[in-house]
Order: structure tokens, then C-alpha cells, then sequence
């Protein structure tokens, strides 16, 4: 094994990180370049003055002629500080890109590579997967994780396994939110897309309403919601998620009203993660939140089977267990590379 580095411009890295994605079960869809690509630039607004002076640099680590690793960092040389690009972003997975066969002692000679010439840096690794391979050889290098931010998935087989899992209370509250819908009659409309984009107005309906949510999450205004939506438009995450050939997006009407929806990204480990849920409180009688993940799971455990679990994502509210979930971890890591750690920068 004969390993090389080269520092090259983001855009030569297309062709090879959809190769290295193919079929990458250690790696999710926020880590495609298109993906990537359209956040590259984007920056949280609270985090927008602390993305000044940070630079896209990229290096392609090769096995004899085979690339094998791509690290796009960002890079702020006068405060020696490294990031993964997407650091700025509210994207819910980082990662370098790797071969899906590579091992854990390839990996660490490729970072050693990678941070040859930055020894002293502080190097911030954030909202790494538990499923990650650079996960495991931080710890077979016993790198200490500085935070653990739980996530829940639910994971699936069939419908009805799933169902009769739940407590005797939740299944009564998912029939009582139907007997409600029929005793007023009230018509629902369910809408569910796969690797396909639905159209613009429900798209729109969606970002209208994940909107509000905020709007009423954080207490702010009503005044503010139309300029809110103008934004949440055009941000570069909506975008690359409306765009995402990998797209997993849900939504409920109740009387043509939007009572709930979601959205997010497959990977090819059978997670659908979900990025945003949002429900309309006027709609609370009908817990649209119940009736969305139950439609859902029984949508995908009929359809798409390749769907394994329905992940919700970081945080622990009560909700996601009710349904069924179980918890995993992201990790974030930080390091001076070359002291604390000095085999991953020698």
C-alpha cells in the first residue's frame, strides 16, 4: 500500500465522491457533492461572524491510483482552527468521504496525511454518526468524544410488528385521532415521496409551516413569519434538500388545511432521516404528529422495504419514544493535532 495526498480545487472532487458514495453505508446523503456543494457557502445566522476567515480547502488521499479519501476542510490559517465543511450549517450529519472498504488503519494513515502540515491546529470534528468508520477509529485510537447529542430512530420490519410494539395508550390515541377525523367528517389527504420531488406548492405549504413552528417555538412575532418563509425559501439547506436525489418528504392535509409534514434524506443504511417535522397546533385535536408517522411507517413498510428505520433525528422528546424509538448518538470530537493525538499527525 503506497498512499499519496493531493490538495486539489472542491469542484475536481465530483466525480470522486460519487464514486465514493456509492453504495457507502457508513456514509448519509448530506455528504453527496451536490448536497455539499449548495451548503458549502452557507453559514447559521447565529454562527455568521465565526465563519469569517474560514477557507474551502480539499485534499484526495490515493491508494496507488485509486482515491480512496476526500477531506474538505475549512480552514482559518490566522486562528489555526479546521472544520468539516458543512461546519456553518444546520446539515445533521459531518464526515470525511471514504471508500466504503476501507479499514480503520488505512483511515488513520490517510488522516495522517491529511494533517501533516497543520500540526498545532485545532481540529473540531462535529455530529459525526455512531455508524461512522472515522467513529471507530476515534476510538480504536481512544480519542475522547467532548459531546454526545442523543438521537431516535424507529426502526422497522412490517407495519404490524410495529403497531402492536406500541404502548396500549399510543395505539388508542392513533385510533381516537381517526374516529375524531371521522365523526367531523373531516377529510385527510396523504401525500408521500421517495427519490421523487413532490410539487412546489407542497413544498411551499411545508416551509410555510415548518415557519410558523419557529415563529411560535421561540415566541417571536407573527409579523415576522412572511419574511421568515421569504428566507427559509432560498436558504441553501431547503434547497439542497428540496433538490437531493435521495429525498424522503410527507405531508398531511386535513380539510386542505397542512396539519403536518416532514422531509429528509435516505441513506443507503436504510435510515430515513428526518430533518424537519412540523405540525399545525390548530390541528391539535387530531395529534396530526401521530397520524403522519403512523401513515408514513405504514406507507414505507408496504412500499419501501429497502427503508429500515424512520430517524428522527437529534433530541430526546418524548414523542419519539412513544413511537417506537430508540436511541443513537451523534459525537463531536476536538483535538490539537500533533500534541494531544501525536500518531494522527506525525
Amino acid at each position: 500500500m503506497l498512499l499519496k495526498i493531493e490538495k486539489t480545487k472542491w469542484k475536481n472532487c465530483k466525480e470522486i465522491i460519487m464514486k465514493l458514495m456509492d453504495r457507502n453505508k457508513f456514509l448519509t446523503p448530506y455528504s453527496e457533492y451536490n448536497f455539499l456543494n449548495r451548503i458549502k457557502k452557507a453559514t447559521n445566522i447565529h454562527r455568521f461572524f465565526e465563519a469569517k476567515g474560514f477557507k474551502l480547502i480539499c485534499y484526495v488521499v490515493y491508494d496507488e491510483n485509486n482515491a480512496i479519501l476526500v477531506a474538505p476542510l475549512l480552514i482559518n490559517k490566522k486562528q489555526q482552527k479546521i472544520y468539516l465543511l458543512g461546519e456553518f450549517s444546520s446539515v445533521g450529519h459531518l464526515d470525511f468521504i471514504y471508500d466504503v472498504n476501507l479499514s480503520v488503519k488505512t483511515m488513520k494513515k490517510a488522516l495522517e496525511l491529511v494533517f501533516s502540515n497543520y500540526k498545532g491546529y485545532d481540529f473540531k470534528c462535529d455530529r459525526l454518526s455512531q455508524f461512522s468508520l472515522t467513529k471507530q477509529m476515534f476510538d480504536e485510537e481512544k480519542i475522547d468524544y467532548i459531546n454526545r447529542d442523543i438521537c431516535v430512530k424507529i426502526d422497522l420490519s412490517d407495519y404490524e410488528r410495529w403497531y402492536k410494539s406500541l404502548s396500549k395508550s399510543c395505539r388508542q390515541n392513533i385510533r381516537t385521532s381517526y374516529n375524531r377525523l371521522n365523526r367531523d367528517t373531516a377529510q385527510m389527504t396523504f401525500y408521500l415521496f421517495v427519490f421523487e420531488k413532490p410539487s412546489r406548492k407542497l413544498w411551499n405549504d411545508n416551509i410555510a409551516l415548518f415557519s410558523k413552528r419557529i415563529l411560535e417555538h421561540t415566541n417571536r412575532p407573527r409579523l415576522l413569519l412572511r419574511p421568515l418563509i421569504f428566507f427559509k425559501k432560498n436558504e441553501a439547506l431547503g434547497k439542497a434538500l428540496y433538490e437531493t436525489k435521495n429525498i424522503i418528504f410527507a405531508s398531511i392535509y386535513i380539510n386542505d388545511m397542512l396539519a403536518a409534514s416532514l422531509n429528509g434524506v435516505v441513506g443507503m443504511d436504510g435510515r430515513a432521516i428526518i430533518t424537519r417535522l412540523s405540525i399545525e397546533t390548530r390541528m391539535g385535536k387530531y395529534s396530526p404528529g401521530g397520524l403522519i408517522l403512523n401513515e408514513v411507517i405504514k406507507s414505507v413498510c408496504e412500499k419501501y422495504s429497502f427503508i429500515r428505520s424512520i430517524d428522527l433525528s437529534r433530541g430526546n422528546e418524548a414523542y419519539k419514544y412513544t413511537y417506537g424509538g430508540v436511541e443513537h448518538y451523534n459525537y463531536t470530537y476536538r483535538f490539537k493535532i500533533g500534541e494531544k493525538h501525536e500518531d494522527l499527525a506525525n
